[in-house]
């Protein structure tokens, strides 16, 4: 009976610690864009050694 309570309560933490990942990649995902905004006007400048 012990043994069966220890592999229930260690499946519950290890389903609990997937969980948490899945939800928190999936929030940070969502939230998270890199992309360039269509409607503005990027203009780029090199600085380095090569410069103009």
């Amino acid at each position: 009976m012990k043994n069966l309570f220890k592999l229930v309560i260690a499946f519950v933490l290890i389903l609990s610690v997937f969980t948490s990942f899945l939800t928190s990649t999936t929030e940070a995902a969502s939230y998270t864009s890199y992309k360039l905004n269509p409607k503005k006007v990027y203009t780029y400048n090199s600085s380095g050694p090569e410069g103009d």
